[in-house]
């Protein structure tokens, strides 16, 4: 008898769970075309009224009711918050004619490039050892120049050989070591590091980009000056030579520099990039200060290239 009646019981508790939302849904009016998710929870929104259908959570706030476009991040499997996600099918055209690219490419040319020990060894030894090795390769006019944190070499684009030694970046630019260990007491010249290059096609000209930092030559301590430091070849053969440009980046008012008012003084201009066109070479750097936490902006820099090359 008690058997019995714990089974009626169940029936009707299951039948309950079923039925109940059943008849909640009938409550909601026609149907949707779109879906607001928001932190409030997914809510129907009706096409003919324009109005919400049911919500336990109550009406949506006019602040999530404004649709926005679901984005075509491929890594995305969910509309994410404030997305609205319209129901019906896409109107977008067949991919299936469209060109492809090869499924197994194939590689032409393979070389080893510069190392770890390649950059330490470089300028007889008066190296950091600088971790992670920043690498950056351009390639024209028959040359391939491949750079690193804190060397370069410039090679053959056809077979991989090398063309030049491994010269430091502080080499390239003329300055002295980075760390000098040659006489009895340690003496340090510029910290140099984020490097970059570009061959111009138009111009038949080399640009390599780096920054750096003085140090005290005495200690090594960052004595608060930086600068970006832009090569530009005299020819398109990067085996030839090159002329140096330096631009300041303290921007706190010395050397002709603005005063951006960086927390502790001077500001650094890190992680250099160049981009060039027909008229221009251009610098973007992220600026920080030197000597305190911050961000003080992303800064562009604007040159003729008529100018430089």
């Amino acid at each position: 008898m008690k058997t019995k009646w714990f089974s009626t019981l169940l029936t009707v508790m299951l039948l309950l769970v079923l039925v109940v939302p059943t008849a909640a849904g009938a409550q909601t009016s026609a149907t949707p075309d779109k879906i607001v998710v928001s932190k409030f929870g997914t809510t129907s929104i009706s096409s003919a009224s324009g109005s919400p259908g049911d919500n336990t959570l109550g009406a949506i706030p006019t602040e999530i009711q404004k649709p926005k476009k679901l984005g075509s991040n491929p890594l995305r499997s969910a509309p994410a918050v404030d997305d609205a996600v319209p129901l019906g099918a896409g109107s977008g055209s067949a991919t299936s004619s469209g060109r492809r690219a090869k499924s197994n490419p194939e590689v032409i040319l393979s070389f080893e490039g510069l190392n770890h020990r390649d950059s330490r060894l470089a300028d007889n030894g008066n190296q950091f050892s600088g971790e992670p090795a920043d690498q950056g390769i351009c390639v024209g006019n028959g040359y391939l120049m491949e750079t690193v944190n804190s060397a370069l070499r410039v090679y053959d684009a056809n077979s991989g050989t090398p063309l030049t030694p491994v010269l430091s970046l502080n080499e390239f630019y003329g300055f002295p070591p980075a760390i000098d260990r040659s006489g009895p007491s340690l003496v340090f010249g510029p910290f140099t590091f984020d490097i970059y290059c570009h061959y111009d096609p138009d111009s038949n000209r080399w640009f390599h980009l780096a920054v750096d930092l003085d140090q005290d030559p005495a200690t090594g301590a960052f004595n608060g000056k930086n600068y970006i430091d832009l090569a530009v070849s005299t020819s398109g053969d990067p085996t030839g030579s090159w002329n140096v440009y330096r631009i300041p980046g303290m921007n706190d008012g010395t050397e002709g520099t603005p005063d951006h008012n960086c927390a502790g003084g001077p500001c650094f201009a890190d992680f250099p990039h160049l981009g060039v066109d027909k008229n221009g070479v251009y610098i973007t750097t992220n600026e920080f200060p030197l000597f305190a936490a911050g961000f003080t902006g992303a800064q562009v820099y604007a040159i003729s290239k008529n100018a430089l090359v």
